[in-house]
């Protein structure tokens, strides 16, 4: 009787959540459903058992049943797997390595670093840095915590000596990718030395202003020291004339609420052949069916996803949205990624402290989809990591394969 070797490809994640079951290639980017049943549950348990190499063993008789057949005809198919036969010669060379996630015990080594009193490194999971200024006459405090925008009026200004004691607590903040300024900064008391201060750096700075307050302000405030920055122009108001500028510099947010918003937006995009700009849904509370019809995730969406494995690892391990990322608010107060979760200090502390207690205490950057009802669910991993939206309507999930 005829022997074969059936190995998993090296590229492809075979996933089992109780009956159901799925292998993702992440050279084809193609993904195959199946139910576990008592036949499949013997191979697949097979294949996932690390000592098998990723291969599991077949004869004749296994490939003549019809459902073991097709099984297996589906998965070459698709490229997850090779069929080999076995010789004397290649008996123990058919195998493959299981796509396992290899992590150094970063958690443990920051402690240790830590305890020895340096700092191992670790400001290099810093990214960037989301500074709220100050309010805005058209801010939201609900909208900003799902995404960026300005906070409403009535908070106070951030304080510069302290936020520049923060950013160079650790010496030149060189490990930073961005520094993005929210709020009005027209209305900000040390607005002259903000700006003159920030561009002594060489960290790229972005200003996020209401479309409303740059056409205002702007016009008579057409000082050179805006040329060294990029802006994020939020458009939330679609009944008032709308004058875009494009500009390189310029990249526009279109924050879009209601279909006639996105109708709205569409317009304009065209009109100022605009290419440089980005749709954002917000949640209202009473435009659920829109809010629903943009970002849930139907399993069609998850069957044609393109993932690498790196990005599969990454979503086990990070949140991909804001790991690296601190917020920090007018009063000073320093959030790790969003402002949904407790604040984690202030900026009277170090950057290292506040990294530190968000890598080994924190619930952000680490936020990953471990919680029901995405842990029984086969695209557990292919999910994008969770977001502010989830946080801030309170719901876990925003996907329609487990309502």
């Amino acid at each position: 009787m005829k022997q074969y070797w059936l190995v998993l490809d090296p590229g492809t994640f075979l996933w089992v959540k109780g009956s159901k079951a799925c292998a993702y290639s992440t050279i084809q980017h193609r993904i195959m459903r199946f139910s576990v049943t008592k036949k499949l549950n013997a191979l697949v348990t097979d294949l996932l058992q690390i000592d098998n190499l990723y291969r599991t063993m077949l004869t004749d008789k296994d490939l003549s049943d019809f459902e073991i057949h097709g099984w297996v005809k589906e998965l070459l198919s698709l490229g997850c797997a090779k069929l080999i036969p076995i010789t004397k010669e290649n008996k123990e060379v058919a195998v493959s390595l299981m796509p396992m996630l290899k992590v150094q015990d970063n958690l443990s080594y920051y402690k240790y670093t830590h305890n020895r009193q340096t700092d191992g490194c670790i400001m290099s999971n810093l990214h960037k840095l989301v500074v709220h200024l100050n309010g805005a006459q058209l801010g939201n405090n609900n909208w900003a915590r799902q995404i960026l925008f300005p906070k409403s009026l009535g908070v106070c200004d951030l304080d510069r000596a302290s936020f520049f004691r923060f950013l160079y607590s650790m010496g030149y903040p060189h490990f930073l990718s961005e520094i993005v300024l929210v709020g009005c900064i027209w209305e900000y008391a040390e607005k002259k030395q903000l700006l003159e201060q920030l561009c002594e750096l060489s960290t790229p700075i972005s200003i996020c202003c209401l479309e409303r307050d740059f056409v205002t302000y702007m016009r008579r405030d057409l000082k050179s020291i805006y040329s060294k920055f990029s802006f994020y122009i939020l458009i939330n108001n679609y009944i008032s004339d709308n004058r875009l500028i494009k500009d390189p510099q310029i990249c526009y947010y279109f924050i879009l609420s209601s279909e006639e918003d996105y109708e709205a937006a569409e317009t304009l995009i065209v009109q100022y052949c605009l290419e440089n700009y980005r749709l954002i849904p917000i949640c209202t509370g009473k435009n659920l069916t829109f809010f629903e019809n943009c970002i849930y995730l139907s399993e069609e969406e998850l069957l044609n996803i393109n993932l690498s494995k790196r990005e599969i690892f990454a979503h086990q391990v990070i949140n991909t949205n804001y790991f690296g990322v601190l917020t920090i608010a007018p009063d000073g107060k320093v959030y790790s990624g969003d402002m949904n979760e407790p604040a984690i200090g202030t900026i009277d502390e170090s950057l290292y402290t506040i990294v530190y207690r968000e890598m080994t205490e924190g619930h952000s950057w680490l936020r990953i989809r471990n919680q029901k009802p995405c842990c029984d669910c086969i695209y557990q991993w292919l999910c994008p990591s969770p977001s502010n939206y989830e946080l801030a309507i309170g719901k876990p999930n925003l996907c329609h394969v487990k309502p």
